[in-house]
């Protein structure tokens, strides 16, 4: 597979080539994509049961106060 510059810049071109009318075609199809991925994303996300329960941990903490501010965590790095 070319790389990530040459496939941008191939699109570029493609696209520069391509009527107004096609345009709105590209632009939705690009946002589909966009959305598929972050899509996916969650879907694994929430299918890993134990990614989960720290989640679910975490904000359990952060309401019951269990948490440290970064600004002093940071200044013990």
């Amino acid at each position: 597979m070319p790389p990530t510059k040459q496939l941008k810049n191939k699109a570029i071109d493609a696209i520069s080539k391509l009527p107004e009318d096609r345009l709105q075609e590209v632009v939705d199809f690009a946002e589909y994509l966009e959305r598929k991925e972050e899509v996916e994303a969650t879907q694994k996300i929430l299918s890993d049961k134990k990614l989960l329960e720290g989640i679910k941990a975490g904000i359990e903490d952060l309401k019951a106060g269990r948490f440290k501010q970064w600004r002093s965590v940071r200044k013990n790095v």
